[in-house]
């Protein structure tokens, strides 16, 4: 018998993937190098809550969500991703008493699971003892944790572990009052890793890598990071337009200031190619004149220079006005010249008319520094409903989201020179589908117990042959971006999804789906007829912390 080497490939992932989830739960507890000191023998005081970020794609957004539409929440900023976890700890706190939520409300249950360590910590008391790690040294000064962890996807109709599968070591150090040092670093699977590092078991593009770390402090003035991570900026269920989590991270000082349950300010100042001289500039301002409404107005600009131009990074004025500022200095209007940048602008709402339901809303617009009488109208724009309500002591939820990518969006043709398309690693900064889309999304779910979730996922993708590789030129004329190109590819899935939490550091995701693709890679067979494709995947994750 012959054995091929990808075969022998997927066989050990097999294998690494049964190791990385039931290696860290098989250890006994005495195992465990947890110190016996407990949070609530250093209780937080007063003045001190330690800016450690949620992930910006972390599952307690939605939950948090949920709490806001279905009015049990008033203060929460939910469209300006990450936000500190002892933030989030601070306000579940502050509901826990609260007669809008019904007892052993699973999302509210998860929710103060979930946070426990950060409650007991602020002096509270979430009725759920946290699950140790690994290692957990605290002082009055210090706070030093140390975590193995686990994330892995196998999908069957492939026979291989799914992109940003992983095992890792993840590490907080936090300097008490307000100072915090995270490094997370893991061996596992990204796409084309092997451009990146040597693959590691022999499995493709399985390396050793790190794509989360920083430092943040807290001031009176300012909450700042600064190091490897992402902002998430739009009220969006399935992706954002301006900001996205779907990108890569990025080295960036990202700024941030909450006055009061009203107004929230936040900055951004990126770098996206060192080596090429792209930056990323960008600042937002979230307004909540009731508990009812929200608003976000955002600009983000991608400019050329040798190092960070302090300019951008203060981000005091409107990034066209520096701009022009630049170009004065520079005394150039050449299309070539590198002070020329990409500015976008998004504005979004949430608005909750009744408690259970909410609608929400971005436009964004892309290429304002470019104005021409032929330039197409590059845009994008989302819209959704939200109902989340307590049925029985469970909660139901539905979200029907549409979002739409005219053609030529996110990239810009004045330079062949400079790269300044809002892209980042080939994928875009903004919403994950790209230019020349449309995406219909329809989401029930039901959260039976706090251990479970039950959901039923309905979506259409429209993708015409636009691409980020392709931007409009004055060659071309006048045209018009709204209308699809070429020959439209339609994707139509049925997804099945069970989550089940059965403690705080134990995941597992089961899920089923039928897909069908219409002209699948544009191709439509000769007669004009439709040619559909139909495949069926079913996938299994499970992701565990010790």
């Amino acid at each position: 018998m012959t054995i091929r080497p990808s075969s022998l490939a997927r066989r050990g992932a097999k294998v690494l993937l049964v190791l990385l989830v039931l290696m860290p739960a098989a250890l006994p507890p005495r195992m465990a190098l947890t110190s016996t000191v407990e949070a609530a023998d250093y209780p937080a005081q007063p003045g001190e809550s330690p800016p450690e970020f949620l992930p910006s794609d972390h599952w307690a957004y939605d939950e948090l969500r949920k709490l806001w539409v279905a009015g049990m929440v008033d203060s929460l900023f939910i469209s300006a991703r990450p936000a500190s976890r002892y933030d989030v700890a601070a306000l579940l706190v502050s509901l826990q008493n609260d007669p809008r939520i019904p007892a052993g409300y699973p999302p509210m249950q998860r929710l103060l699971r979930e946070f426990s360590r950060e409650i007991l910590f602020l002096r509270g008391d979430a009725g759920y003892k946290p699950v140790p790690y690994m290692l957990h040294s605290r002082s009055e000064k210090t706070d030093f944790r140390l975590s193995l962890y686990a994330d892995a996807e196998w999908l069957f109709s492939d026979e291989t572990l799914g992109d940003g599968s992983r095992a890792g070591i993840q590490s907080r150090a936090i300097l008490r009052p307000n100072l915090v040092i995270y490094q997370d670093v893991y061996a596992g699977k990204l796409i084309e890793g092997w451009r990146y590092g040597e693959e590691f078991f022999g499995i493709e593009d399985f390396i050793i890598f790190s794509d989360r770390f920083y430092m943040s402090l807290r001031t009176p003035l300012v909450d700042a990071e600064v190091g490897r991570d992402r902002v998430r900026w739009g009220p969006g269920v399935t992706g954002t337009l301006l900001l996205a989590d779907s990108t890569s991270s990025y080295t960036l000082l990202h700024l941030t200031k909450v006055f009061g349950k009203k107004l929230k300010v936040s900055s951004v100042s990126g770098i996206l190619d060192s080596d090429a001289g792209k930056y990323l500039a960008a600042h937002r301002l979230d307004f909540a004149p009731a508990s009812f409404i929200q608003f976000g107005l955002s600009e983000a600009a991608i400019y050329h220079a040798r190092f960070i131009e302090p300019l951008y990074a203060v981000s005091l004025i409107p990034f066209t006005l520096v701009e022009r500022i630049l170009h004065r200095d520079a005394q150039s209007s050449d299309l070539e010249d590198p002070m020329r940048n990409n500015v976008s602008v998004s504005a979004d709402a949430v608005l909750r008319p009744v408690r259970g339901a909410s609608l929400y809303g971005e436009l964004m617009l892309d290429d304002l520094s470019e104005e021409t009488s032929k330039r197409p109208t590059r845009l994008a724009y989302q819209g959704g409903l939200a109902l989340s309500r307590p049925v029985g002591g469970r909660s139901v939820n539905l979200i029907a989201e549409l979002t739409r990518v005219w053609n030529y969006t996110y990239n810009v043709y004045y330079s062949d020179v400079y790269d300044r398309d809002h892209t980042h690693q080939g994928e875009p900064l903004g919403y994950y589908l790209g230019p020349d889309t449309r995406h219909w999304y329809f989401s029930l779910s039901a959260d039976v117990s706090r251990d479970l979730e039950l959901a039923g996922i309905f979506d259409i993708t429209y993708r015409g042959e636009g691409s980020l590789a392709e931007a409009w030129t004055p060659e071309m004329g006048k045209t018009d971006a709204s209308l699809f190109s070429g020959v439209v590819e339609r994707t139509t899935m049925l997804k099945f999804l069970l989550r089940w939490l059965p403690a705080e550091n134990l995941l597992v995701e089961a899920s089923a789906a039928r897909i069908e693709i219409e002209n699948k890679n544009h191709f439509r067979p000769s007669g004009g007829r439709d040619w559909t494709d139909a495949e069926a995947e079913f996938n299994l994750r499970a992701a565990v912390r010790w």
